[in-house]
């Protein structure tokens, strides 16, 4: 593995925005943040400003053809998620993507806020925790915290874990549920299946870029290795207190580098909140950006939105439930 040129990625993935659908509607939306919080050692600088921002709705009836838009009727969402996205952290936005925010909608009947938090290296934590308190309390204006769900994949699965541990902690109203896809939830990387399946998925083991990784610094998020096992960096590290979090759901493949860390927090770490672990046979890690080709890709988008769904219409049963699901 060669050093990582991440301008040069960087400039390569702005150019891409995936395609969606004729049924999907893309707002673009700008949410000031937090100046009030302040999060681990951040200074009143680092949390003015805004964050770009855009809702992502699906509906089937709502066809947009260049500038004209034809509508069969409306379709009315109450239910909202909060999506971070992928990219460790250092990479990727809101529309890298929009392949999966918008099947996210669809799915989940719901409205998508897919926000731009800040970006590694030139941004560390808490920085992005900050913009995603910020975008979940803005969200929190106009609908009820039953009626949120924070989503996520890879390392914004991590955020958004991270996000309902710091309002767990904060004693912020938390949402209705937690939704992973293929979460980075321990930056020191000390569980087996990140170095014996390396053979098989698609993550590096290491990045490699000496202007700003060093022994004392393994990855662009964090100032030095002091920060790795923080529970808001590595929720892994993070423990069950007398409040319980909101139901989570974990999609991990079999044979992805970050399938222990899941395996460990679903039956070691948070053994009594309620949670649904589901491993994916041969799957590896975001196998859901695979969906246009991979069958059981579109299975999982499908269970993540019904996820989203039970959990902002639930009767209670929901916060009970423990399950760990194998989908071939």
């Amino acid at each position: 593995e060669g050093p990582v040129n991440l301008a040069k990625i960087r400039k390569v993935r702005s150019m891409v925005t995936l395609p969606t659908n004729t049924g999907v509607h893309i707002e673009p939306v700008s949410i000031p943040r937090r100046s009030d919080i302040l999060i681990d050692k951040m200074v009143q600088e680092e949390a003015e400003g805004v964050i770009d921002a855009e809702w992502v709705t699906y509906d089937a009836n709502h066809i947009e053809v260049g500038p004209v838009t034809l509508k069969q009727g409306d379709t009315e969402h109450t239910t909202a998620v909060l999506y971070l996205h992928g990219g460790g952290y250092a990479l990727c936005s809101r529309k890298t993507h929009r392949s999966l925010t918008w099947k996210v909608a669809k799915n989940a009947q719901a409205r998508v806020l897919a926000i731009d938090y800040r970006l590694a290296p030139e941004h560390v934590y808490p920085l992005a925790l900050h913009d995603a308190v910020s975008a979940y309390t803005f969200m929190l204006r106009e609908t009820p915290a039953d009626k949120i769900v924070i989503a996520g994949d890879s390392a914004g699965a991590g955020l958004a874990l991270a996000t309902a541990l710091w309002l767990r902690d904060n004693k912020i109203e938390m949402p209705a549920g937690v939704a992973l896809m293929s979460p980075w939830i321990d930056l020191s990387h000390s569980l087996p299946s990140f170095q014996h399946m390396g053979r098989f998925d698609l993550l590096r083991e290491k990045v490699i870029d000496h202007t700003v990784i060093s022994d004392d610094r393994s990855h662009f998020y964090v100032r030095d290795n002091s920060y790795l096992k923080n529970p808001y960096v590595s929720p892994l590290f993070a423990s069950e207190t007398d409040t319980p979090l909101p139901p989570i759901l974990i999609q991990v493949g079999e044979c992805e580098r970050l399938r222990d860390e899941s395996l460990v927090f679903a039956t070691s770490n948070f053994k009594s909140n309620p949670l649904q672990l589901e491993i994916y046979e041969g799957m590896v890690h975001v196998f859901q950006m695979l969906s246009t080709f991979i069958k059981v890709s579109d299975v999982a988008l499908e269970r993540f939105g019904s996820f989203i769904r039970q959990v902002t219409e639930d009767d209670g049963d929901m916060r009970s439930q423990r399950k760990l699901v194998w989908v071939r």
